[in-house]
């Protein structure tokens, strides 16, 4: 008799195949599991306090309420590095919070342009 996958290992292997970096992809389990954000999920997506990680978690949250989850990894990592998309997506997710504020590592490094794309994996 084939052994049954239990939810978390559905999820985790749901996970693997997304469109999304390993970082956002990671980002999503710690969110969803409540365990802590790594140091690189936190710097990509701007998180500096407990109340970030708070407002991501009802973020993710709301975001399964309304797409599956495909389309919120695809949301999540174009946000990935951009403080004011991160805010955006709080922003739009969760309006009770409207002084939120997020700041990646990567806002203060020289934007992409038209003809400065960006690098390969950011």
């Amino acid at each position: 008799m084939a052994k049954v996958p239990n939810p978390l290992q559905r999820l985790v292997s749901s996970i693997r195949t997304l469109p999304c970096t390993a970082y956002t992809r990671g980002l999503m389990v710690h969110l969803m599991l409540d365990l802590p954000l790594t140091q690189i999920e936190m710097m990509e997506f701007g998180v500096r306090h407990e109340g970030h990680t708070e407002v991501l978690k009802r973020v993710l949250d709301r975001m399964l309420q309304k797409m599956d989850l495909t389309a919120v990894a695809t949301q999540m990592e174009q946000a990935r590095g951009s403080g004011a998309a991160v805010t955006a997506l709080a922003r739009t997710y969760t309006p009770e919070f409207p002084k939120v504020r997020f700041r990646t590592v990567w806002d203060d490094v020289s934007r992409p342009t038209a003809d400065k794309p960006k690098p390969p994996g950011r």
